[in-house]
């Protein structure tokens, strides 16, 4: 709805964005506190998606290529998504740390992936309730929510919590993390961590 007291006579009616201002920002960090999440506001201008970061769903080919609903070559392209990007004026980097005690368990224990995409679509919808009805979630790569994705020519089974990973539009989010003041073991060592991004 538009505030009729902004309209002028004669001027055509112009919709006014919703504020996603410091209270928000404030909210999602108590969130994070609550959820043992760490979360970092971020200029959107270091969101810099890039082809590079996209090739590496196919080269070498990742599992999830084609198959996964929320994945490449289902989702926009880099420059679509670059696009798009200009209408968001703020970042937060999502931070889920884990201590490694067996590196080799992620290949087939996804509980921290779906607690990461359980807090996004909580931040997403603080998001939309506070006004932000653009709010966008991105998560880790390849959805977890299911053992399997649905058959292609069949819906998405959670089409209201899956989500894309930054990767897959082109965003490099370790490096993002990283002069966010991150400290990102590439290999992970000692810790790993699951990342997502939201946009407003």
């Amino acid at each position: 709805m538009t505030d009729r007291k902004l309209v002028k006579p004669g001027r055509s009616v112009r919709r006014v964005p919703a504020r996603c201002d410091d209270a928000l920002a404030l909210a999602f960090k108590d969130l994070a506190r609550k959820s043992g999440f760490k979360i970092y506001e971020l200029d959107v201008k270091k969101v810099r998606p890039k082809a590079s970061i996209r090739l590496k769903c196919q080269v070498p080919l990742c599992e999830y290529y084609g198959v996964c609903r929320v994945c490449p070559p289902h989702i926009p392209g880099v420059d679509d998504f670059k696009k798009a990007l200009r209408d968001y004026r703020k970042a937060f980097l999502i931070v889920l740390k884990e201590k490694i005690e067996n590196i080799e368990k992620y290949r087939t224990d996804f509980t921290a992936e779906i607690k990461l995409a359980d807090f996004v679509s909580v931040l997403e919808l603080a998001a939309f309730r506070h006004g932000c009805y653009q709010a966008l979630g991105l998560t880790v790569g390849g959805c977890k929510l299911c053992s399997e994705c649905a058959p292609l020519n069949e819906p998405c089974r959670r089409p209201f919590k899956a989500r894309p990973s930054p990767e897959g539009f082109g965003i490099d989010i370790t490096e993002l993390a990283r002069e966010a003041g991150v400290p990102v073991e590439w290999p992970p060592v000692k810790y790993v961590n699951f990342m997502g991004l939201i946009l407003l």
